[in-house]
């Protein structure tokens, strides 16, 4: 148990940002702690895959799936192996929609049976440094998007950074129900709105039968500390 806690210091419930019936469990975890016999000890299910990769890549899925078990145990839904399909995508059990995100320090995973609900993605990135956000601005920045670098709200590298997760979180909700790979094209962001955590998004491409061209949607978004989170049903 002294060594989860090591690894685990820190995790509980996460209300910085909420939605009716999603339930969001977070963990802070310290890679320099990790061990295999933790995925034992927090009750997680070894994948064989793991087998060859590094401490960090153990240490995210490891937090990743613990705090989907956590989740998932307020459904009251106990001892269910999240499977991966071919490209990592979390395999949820029937009647949910889930996802999970981690940065270098932190994961998080979201749950609800909302039946209204086709998707949910949750994203957590840390601020890109000022050579990071300079290389990959053009291929996630696009368009009308670029004013947001010039805001007095963000700065240029806090902007890019946050229409990176927003684009990622959209992808997690969208994913599951279009099975295919698309490009930071297929949305536009329309809306960041810092004074109140909200942001707003369109549709460009048709991407399955209930996620068409110029369908919008709304989420949230919170800054903590050096990292950005973002928050989206479709």
């Amino acid at each position: 148990m002294n060594a989860a806690i090591g690894f685990l210091p820190q995790h509980g419930w996460f209300e910085q940002v909420k939605e009716d019936d999603v339930h969001i469990y977070q963990c802070a975890f310290e890679i320099p702690n990790y061990q295999d016999g933790l995925f034992q000890a927090l009750a997680v299910p070894w994948v064989e895959k793991l087998a060859k990769a590094v401490d960090k890549r153990k240490s995210e899925f490891l937090a990743g799936r613990f705090c989907a078990k956590q989740a998932l145990a307020r459904l009251g839904i106990e001892h269910f192996t999240i499977e991966a399909d071919k490209n990592r995508c979390p395999q949820w059990p029937d009647g949910i929609k889930g996802a999970i995100t981690h940065s270098n320090s932190r994961a998080l995973a979201a749950v609800t049976r909302r039946a209204d609900v086709l998707g949910i993605g949750i994203d957590i990135e840390n601020i890109m440094p000022e050579k990071t956000m300079s290389s990959v601005r053009k291929a996630i920045v696009q368009g009308s998007e670029n004013d947001f670098l010039d805001s007095e709200q963000y700065t240029a590298c806090e902007a890019t950074s946050l229409i990176f997760s927003i684009k990622e979180s959209f992808f997690k909700a969208a994913y599951p129900s279009t099975g295919h790979y698309f490009d930071f094209d297929a949305v536009t962001v329309n809306t960041l709105d810092r004074s109140n955590g909200r942001f707003s998004l369109t549709v460009n491409q048709d991407l399955n039968p209930q996620v068409r061209p110029g369908a919008q949607y709304q989420g949230q978004f919170i800054f903590i500390e050096d990292k950005v989170l973002s928050l989206l049903l479709i």
